[in-house]
């Protein structure tokens, strides 16, 4: 089962999505009121609709593999430019405007790659759709003005979406165990 790597592949996007929010001051405390409000709008926000069911077909442990390819490129792409940005932060090269242009590159690289996936069912063909509509909310996202955007409506903005690509996450983890020879 690959549930520790479904819940790292979460936390990995979530990471790469708030880069956005990260700002380089400390930050000054809020009330708990605010805290509160704002962790309860995340869970709503992060609520799915739950695991849907599909007729299982003959072309199912191939989507699934297609899927299971894209999610470890992805990873290993993610994880290239997480360790990329933490060396030039630690070196004191970080600035927004690379920030901001790696994370355009790898939306526009996500979403590429999904276009390209061949899949056969309707099942793989909804978690694409999911995981494309959660990609092209945070590349529309990243065309703003940044500036014109508090730290906060940035974060927010950010996490737009995110209970799409968790959905797709648990529904090809759903599959997954249907067929456990597939990847």
């Amino acid at each position: 089962m690959h549930t520790p790597e479904y819940f790292k592949r979460g936390l990995l996007v979530a990471l790469v999505s708030g880069l956005m929010a990260c700002d380089q001051k400390v930050p000054t405390e809020s009330k708990p009121s605010q805290d509160n409000a704002a962790a309860e709008q995340i869970m709503k926000e992060l609520k799915g609709e739950g695991i849907r069911e599909f007729a299982k077909t003959a072309n199912d442990t191939h989507d699934i593999n297609v899927l299971s390819d894209y999610e470890d490129r992805f990873e290993m792409m993610s994880s290239e430019l997480e360790n990329e940005l933490v060396k030039l932060q630690q070196d004191g090269e970080l600035d927004d405007a690379f920030v901001l242009q790696r994370q355009k590159d790898l939306t526009l690289s996500a979403l590429n790659m999904l276009k390209d996936l061949e899949l056969k069912t309707e099942q793989g063909r909804y978690i694409q759709g999911l995981y494309y509509h959660y990609w092209e909310q945070q590349q529309q996202l990243l065309a703003k003005d940044q500036t014109q955007m508090d730290k906060k409506s940035q974060a927010s903005q950010s996490m737009k979406g995110l209970a799409q690509y968790l959905q797709a996450q648990e529904q090809l983890e759903h599959w997954r165990t249907e067929y456990p020879k597939a990847k």
